[in-house]
């Protein structure tokens, strides 16, 4: 089990790092997160424009989440059109990227949105419940820390079925089922990239806690320290969402590669592997681990992985 955490630290030290190469990737999430902020800023102008009745605020709520879900998916689907292309041709095309989500992707990727929003807004219905129970004894820090995990969690494991259908041309409930079993052999790994993203989460918001509890104490902050402040949030939750999805996607594409060498293992008599034992692909070795991916305007992605090994047999990555 170490040496399974050990690699999913691997994996999460190049996610963080490829942006250096390519920095391309991170105009998706950051187009993302900007989105995510123009939303909210247009339903809290909507909200004061007016008196909402409660059915009517509910219905701007769905909206709203079901805007910043479709932004981060449609975000997340560049990204990994990103990735593929890396993977394929040694080169990056935004432009290409765009057109392919718009044109091959989205249509899987709605339902995703949907269900995902529902899950979001069922959290949002559980937290406000407890508030309603606890009352003046205001909010449980147990319990919301507990429903941001679980949020996190379902939001990485979203980002783990969204290969199935960019990469693997898998329709909604393919990539599902797909996504589950990706996570079930790569446990540690995941659990290991949950872990990691979560404590950096906490520790870029020191500096704001630290600005927050000093304003609270009556003491005069300069407007500058507020902007800057406010630019710090945005570059940290840019990255913070770039991490997620880079170490998913990294993480997805090792499992891919395992795939492979498990069934030329079965094609030879060799022991089956370990998911230690494969090739940890990167985007900066030479490498195209993805290739080939399309023929003109179709995609043919039976990639380097092909079917499941596990339909021929029994060997798991570890």
């Amino acid at each position: 089990m170490f040496d399974r955490l050990v690699l999913g630290w691997e994996l999460f030290k190049e996610s963080a790092l490829i942006f250096r190469r390519y920095p391309v990737l991170l105009v998706p999430p950051a187009v993302a997160y900007l989105f995510q902020l123009f939303v909210a800023l247009v339903v809290i102008a909507v909200l004061h424009s007016r008196e909402w009745t409660i059915g009517e605020m509910v219905l701007q709520l769905v909206i709203f989440v079901v805007l910043d879900s479709f932004g981060v998916v449609f975000a997340n689907s560049i990204l990994l059109e990103l990735i593929q292309q890396i993977e394929t041709y040694g080169r990056t095309s935004l432009t290409k990227a765009l057109f392919d989500t718009v044109g091959l992707n989205m249509l899987s990727f709605i339902p995703l949105v949907l269900v995902w929003s529902l899950f979001i807004l069922f959290l949002m219905l559980i937290s406000a419940i407890i508030d309603a129970i606890r009352g003046e004894r205001g909010r449980s820090g147990l319990a919301e820390t507990f429903l941001d995990m679980v949020d996190q969690a379902v939001r990485m494991l979203v980002y783990l079925i969204m290969p199935a259908i960019a990469w693997e041309d898998m329709g909604f409930f393919r990539a599902v089922k797909r996504g589950f079993h990706v996570l079930k052999k790569n446990k540690a790994e995941f659990a290991t990239g949950f872990a990691i993203t979560w404590v950096f989460g906490l520790l870029v918001g020191i500096p704001v806690g630290l600005v927050m509890y000093i304003d609270s104490q009556d003491v005069e902050m300069p407007v500058v320290v507020w902007y800057l402040t406010g630019a710090y949030i945005v570059a940290c939750g840019m990255y913070y969402m770039y991490l997620e999805q880079m170490f998913v996607a990294m993480l997805y594409l090792w499992h891919l590669q395992w795939e492979k060498a498990t069934r030329q293992a079965r094609q030879t008599g060799a022991p089956l592997p370990d998911l230690q034992d494969v090739r940890r692909p990167s985007l900066m070795d030479k490498y195209l681990d993805l290739r080939p991916a399309r023929v003109g305007r179709k995609k043919v992605r039976k990639i380097a992985a092909g079917s499941d090994p596990q339909a021929g047999g029994t060997g798991t990555p570890g």
